[in-house]
């Protein structure tokens, strides 16, 4: 634990430093948080799959004035992203297996970086069975720890085989080595149209501990009812990878939302 708050802190510091320079992690060392703040402005619009077609931003119109399909956007108590609070881990977590494998996937022709799957890649979670629809990067982080943003948060959305409930799965990213999946993904932007086999198994870190809550997508409409799965366990990419992403899409994380008596678990 004491090892875990020195993590902590020294991302902390860090990241109020400088938003473009973090400390360094590694990368199997949980990463702890308190909780409730505000967010920065973001820019760019974006049309994320899945979504209405309405053209909308991170700054300029509120979302729910744009579309009525919106509406959730303001007038949702449930929404995501959250500030994320450490507490003692729970027991008897409920059951997360994935069942992921290398499939097919092409890049979204979105302002943000959107990856299409297609494919066998399914989640279990507390007996229901998930499948991965797409991978999302944003940056800085929605979610939040200890009131900061992260270099970046990567979101794996998911469909119920049946019925209409969806889960995210996410992880964290901070400033550290080359990532080599990531290099993989970045060599397709600009490439919509051309499928390339991707293995989301290699975003799953090997510490499986992670923050639990019910809220909703971070995109128009705001679907609520989204069950959250978000690691503590950060990936690393190199500076140089996150400046590229940055200089392409510049930031585009939702604002922070309140959290309205919902309870969080950190398994």
């Amino acid at each position: 634990m004491v090892l875990q708050k020195r993590i902590v802190l020294g991302l902390s510091l860090a990241l109020i430093a400088s938003a473009c320079s973090h400390k360094t992690a590694n990368p199997e060392t949980p990463v702890a948080a308190p909780e409730n703040t505000t967010a920065e402005p973001h820019a760019p619009p974006i049309a994320p799959a899945g979504a209405a077609t309405q053209n909308w931003a991170y700054e300029g119109a509120a979302w729910e004035t744009i579309s009525p399909d919106y509406i959730a956007c303001g007038k949702g108590k449930t929404q995501s992203p959250i500030n994320l609070k450490y507490r003692a881990p729970a027991k008897n977590p409920p059951r997360l297996d994935f069942s992921y494998n290398n499939a097919t996937a092409q890049i979204e022709n979105t302002p943000h970086l959107n990856v299409k799957m297609t494919g066998a890649n399914q989640l279990l979670l507390n007996g229901k069975v998930f499948a991965l629809e797409r991978v999302e990067f944003h940056s800085p982080s929605e979610h939040q720890l200890s009131k900061n943003a992260l270099t970046m948060e990567i979101e794996l959305i998911h469909k119920a085989i049946e019925g209409d409930k969806m889960a995210v799965v996410s992880i964290f990213a901070i400033e550290g080595k080359e990532n080599p999946l990531f290099s993989e993904i970045w060599a397709q932007v600009g490439q919509p149209q051309t499928p390339f086999q991707l293995d989301p198994s290699r975003m799953i870190p090997p510490n499986k501990t992670y923050y639990r809550y019910e809220g909703s997508l971070t995109t128009p409409p705001c679907t609520e009812g989204v069950e959250w799965v978000i690691f503590n366990t950060p990936m690393e990419l190199s500076k140089e990878q996150i400046t590229a992403y940055r200089s392409r899409f510049g930031a585009n994380a939702r604002a922070l939302q309140p959290l309205n008596k919902r309870k969080v678990v950190n398994y």
